[in-house]
Formats: structure tokens, C-alpha cells, sequence
């Protein structure tokens, strides 16, 4: 828009009296105008580079939204990759609860029947505990990656 002429035009409309009667009276009123004009021809390029400053300071606000973009989706997809990752580990690791569950039953069944001491029954209740508390940590994460 500074590269355009720029025209004003300033004006006052009134009234004037020293008598009240005579206020209104048309030889009390008074107007005023003013013209005012703006040329840009010789500037000295400052307006080119303002202009170029502009400019720079959009690509600028550019280059800094796409940024924002980008680092969001990367953000999107790392979330989904842990995601599917933690899921997947999910219901590897309740398997894998399920056999130490069976183990420290067989485990128990042998210390009933004589053929295996208390130190391995414990083991295996702790082996147990340990893969339980594993599928309490993915269960963490699961919910982690769902917010």
C-alpha cells in the first residue's frame, strides 16, 4: 500500500458567535478543508526494502509453522509406533504370566508330592511376581501411549 499516492482530506464544520441569539444565524457558520497528498517517488528504495523485510519475516513465519507441522506428525507417529509396540508386548507378556502361573502350580504339585523342596516353589512364585509386575509396567505404557 506505500507504493500508492496517499490522499487526506481533513475537515471542520461549525458555528461561531458571540451573541447566543445570532448562533445559529448562517452568517455564524464556519467550515474548514484541508487536502493532503502523498507521492512515493522519490523514496530511495526505502520502500522496496521494507517491502523485502516483509517478506522475510512471512517465509520466516513459513518456515517456522511447517517446522511446527512436521515435528507434530513425527510426534503422531512415534506415539502410534510405541503404541502398537506396547500392545504387542502387551499380550506377549500375559502369555508369559499364564506360563509362570502354570509353573509355580506344577511347582507346588511337586513340593505336595515330595519330589521337589520349598526353595523351588519360591522361585517360582517369584518369577511369577516379576512377570506380573513386567505386565503392570506395559500397562503403564499402554495407557501412556492412549493419552
Amino acid at each position: 500500500a506505500n507504493f500508492f499516492p496517499n490522499l487526506n482530506l481533513a475537515g471542520l464544520l461549525g458555528l461561531s458567535s458571540t451573541v447566543y441569539h445570532l448562533l445559529f444565524d448562517p452568517s455564524s457558520y464556519e467550515n474548514f478543508l484541508t487536502p493532503s497528498i502523498s507521492l512515493p517517488v522519490y523514496t530511495g528504495g526505502d520502500l522496496q526494502a521494507i517491502l523485502d523485510a516483509k517478506r522475510a519475516e512471512f517465509q520466516s513465519a513459513v518456515f517456522t509453522y511447517n517446522d511446527l507441522i512436521l515435528k507434530s506428525a513425527q510426534e503422531v507417529v512415534d506415539t502410534l509406533v510405541f503404541a502398537k509396540t506396547v500392545y504387542g508386548k502387551k499380550e506377549q507378556q500375559e502369555l508369559i504370566v499364564q506360563q509362570a502361573s502354570i509353573r509355580l502350580e506344577l511347582a507346588d504339585l511337586r513340593l505336595k508330592n515330595g519330589l521337589d523342596n520349598a526353595l523351588q516353589t519360591l522361585e517360582q512364585k517369584e518369577e511369577l511376581l516379576q512377570k506380573k509386575l513386567e505386565n503392570m509396567d506395559l500397562a503403564y505404557g499402554r495407557y501412556a501411549a492412549a493419552i
